[in-house]
């Protein structure tokens, strides 16, 4: 039973991280438009 509810919240957890990231790519998404930042300056905004 115990190993049933560590994977269930292990997978809730990337389920969670998951959501997570695309929220952040959505804002980050938002922002780079409001500020007039190309897609090619965002990606290298995130490789730093």
């Amino acid at each position: 039973m115990r190993m049933g509810c560590k994977r269930y919240y292990e997978q809730t957890d990337l389920e969670a991280r998951e959501e997570l990231r695309k929220v952040e790519g959505k804002i980050d998404k938002t922002v780079a438009e409001l500020y007039g930042i190309t897609d090619e300056e965002l990606e290298d905004v995130r490789k730093t």
